[in-house]
């Protein structure tokens, strides 16, 4: 009865082994990419603009979001004292309008890309 038992549990362990891992078979397309940093060339130059500048390095950072079921992109700081306008872009690059300050603040952002030497805080 013993040996069942241990069978019983090996057999039971090593089925949620197998079957309880596995790779995310859903991944988030963003804009076609499952990496759009690496796959959209208008982000590619957005964060080499970005690296370009030790203020840019510290403190910008580009998240995303979804307006009228769109997905939508921000340039951004974290630097409080900086007279910098948020940008806001759709999957082809161009810049979407009549997005403001009050939409930034309501809307549900995901970090996409952030330099290493980058300041600012993320929850």
């Amino acid at each position: 009865m013993k040996n069942f038992y241990r069978s019983f549990l090996f057999c039971s362990l090593l089925s949620l082994l197998f079957f309880g891992c596995s790779e995310d078979t859903n991944p988030i397309l963003l804009c076609g990419s499952v990496n759009p940093v690496k796959n959209l060339d208008w982000l590619k130059q957005e964060i080499d603009e970005i690296e370009s500048t030790d203020i840019g390095r510290e403190t910008f950072y580009i998240s995303r979001s979804r307006y009228k079921g769109e997905t939508v992109f921000v340039k951004a700081s974290c630097c409080q004292l900086c007279n910098y306008q948020i940008v806001f872009f759709n999957c082809e690059g161009e810049q979407v309008q009549g997005l403001g300050l009050m939409d930034f603040e309501e809307m549900d952002w995901k970090l996409v890309w952030k330099s290493s030497s980058n300041q600012c805080e993320f929850d």
